[in-house]
């Protein structure tokens, strides 16, 4: 940074010299991808919002920095229609996620006309992609080569995640596969251990079903708290309101590789069974009321 301002540096730690420098300025500074860096950026941020009080700055990751004065703005997967609602060719032109699909297949030089008979396989694709732009792109590249209808069954059996993108992207955004192994090797022993595990869970879940499936002698209750915690900050787990009650989920694309790339069979194997016996109890006590009940 200090080089990009043209500083002269005198010494291996350029915070001094850059905090004197922006001490008086009026400066809109913008740090682009901290989380592999979060503890060193959140450090520098504290200290030139304390000493630089007309510096703002503008910082994406994939969680907060948590420090005095920030303001938390978390961007949302792009929107894309229910499963429940009747889908024609008119939706593309609603729902963003649609939209980029279909840009980005034509510009990748599909020939793709969107009509009644289209448009649902369009919103199935974005459905299972969870709205996430850059899932989205990847399969739109797909279309060209196998078609729209072979490329949302390529979907539904967990093959994108080796799709390769853009050559001009950083080597973690060229694929799936990459940015979320550059997410995973971010987390924490305990947060992977639990995001292996919550990757036995289908669709949504709560917390007492997460704290009685995956605890153990090697992952306590108090752990499971606090990964969980990292998880929703880190934008690793997705949460959703029920009421008074937090329903959890993994995005599909995450549980895909999560199960496939760093699950062993031993622990899959324990927390299938785990998960068996839950939902045998589960049933046994609220059996009756399911109709009005859910998990």
């Amino acid at each position: 940074m200090a080089s990009m301002l043209g500083l002269t540096v005198g010494s291996d730690d350029a915070r001094p010299n850059l905090i004197a420098y922006l001490r008086d300025k009026w400066v809109l500074l913008i740090l682009d991808t901290c989380e592999h860096l979060i503890e060193s950026v959140a450090a520098l941020a504290a200290a030139i919002i304390e000493t630089a009080p007309e510096v703002h700055i503008l910082a994406t990751s994939r969680e907060a920095l948590r420090i005095d004065g920030e303001r938390v703005y978390r961007l949302d997967a792009l929107a894309f229609p229910p499963d429940d609602e009747v889908i024609t060719a008119a939706a593309v032109q609603t729902f963003p996620a649609m939209q980029l699909f279909v840009e980005r297949a034509r510009t990748s030089g599909a020939h793709l006309v969107i009509g009644d008979v289209e448009a649902p396989i369009v919103a199935a694709i974005c459905r299972k992609l969870d709205g996430v732009a850059l899932a989205i792109e990847l399969a739109a590249r797909r279309v060209e080569s196998y078609g729209l209808q072979q490329t949302a069954s390529l979907l539904d059996q967990h093959l994108a995640l080796p799709w390769p993108g853009s050559r001009a992207t950083p080597a973690r955004q060229r694929t799936l596969q990459a940015t979320l192994n550059w997410s995973y090797e971010l987390l924490t022993a305990p947060e992977r251990m639990v995001l292996r595990r919550l990757a036995i869970f289908v669709g949504h879940f709560t917390l007492e079903a997460a704290l009685e499936v995956i605890t153990s002698a090697t992952l306590d209750r108090s752990a499971v708290f606090g990964a969980i915690d990292s998880l929703v900050a880190k934008s690793m787990l997705a949460t959703q309101p029920i009421g008074a009650m937090m329903r959890y989920r993994l995005l599909d694309t995450t549980r895909a590789h999560v199960l496939e790339n760093q699950a062993d069979d031993s622990e899959r194997t324990e927390m299938a069974m785990r998960h068996a016996a839950y939902f045998q109890r589960w049933l046994e006590q609220f059996g009756a009321d399911w109709p009005t009940l859910s998990t």
